[in-house]
């Protein structure tokens, strides 16, 4: 990870992610550096408690699913001279959808599940809308000096999507044998909607 150009203009460097994914890479950092596993949303572990908590058919899932409250007015944990958000539209809905899927598929089933993953990405599309506009608000209200988006440009098919790319997005296929395809149809069941 390039954090070390920062730590040559900034004191202090404290790096935030809510994905345990990020950890490995972060001990490998050499400049002085503080980070935290944490979510900034502060809605992820209720939402999943709200989910596991449900019982009954596929639709009352849908329901709750959809139902799910909007995350309160975000507030940023430090005063901070600059902020860097890193990839905000493929990592954000995607922690979510991950989340969602492993209880989905404990309840219903892999086959269950995938042949209805439209359903449950529209249903999630609002959470999901919620979670980047809420980012968005929290960057806003860091009053940091320097504020940095770095967010995808290009869309990645790993030959398993049925659909072509966005209008304006490039496709490049790989060999790399992993469903990714569904961020894709994540992307359009958010985007693709109309307002709440």
């Amino acid at each position: 990870m390039a954090v070390d150009p920062l730590s040559q203009s900034f004191k202090r460097l404290w790096l935030i992610d809510a994905d345990p994914l990020s950890v490995p890479s972060w001990r490998s950092i050499t400049a002085p550096v503080r980070w935290d596993l944490a979510d900034l949303s502060g809605v992820l572990k209720l939402w999943t408690k709200t989910i596991e908590a449900t019982t009954g058919s596929w639709e009352t899932f849908l329901k709750t699913i959809e139902a799910l409250p909007r995350p309160e007015a975000a507030y940023f944990p430090v005063q901070a001279d600059g902020v860097v958000s890193l990839n905000l539209l493929g990592q954000i809905p995607v922690v979510w959808q991950d989340i969602l899927e492993v209880i989905l598929l404990a309840r219903f089933g892999k086959t269950f599940v995938q042949t209805r993953e439209p359903q449950w990405l529209r249903a999630f599309s609002n959470g999901v809308r919620w979670l980047v506009e809420q980012h968005l608000e929290l960057l806003t209200k860091s009053r940091a000096e320097n504020i940095l988006i770095i967010s995808d440009l290009e869309y990645l098919s790993y030959g398993l999507d049925p659909f072509p790319p966005p209008r304006g997005m490039l496709r490049l296929d790989s060999k790399i044998r992993r469903p990714a395809c569904s961020c894709l149809k994540l992307m359009r069941a958010v985007f693709d909607q109309k307002p709440a």
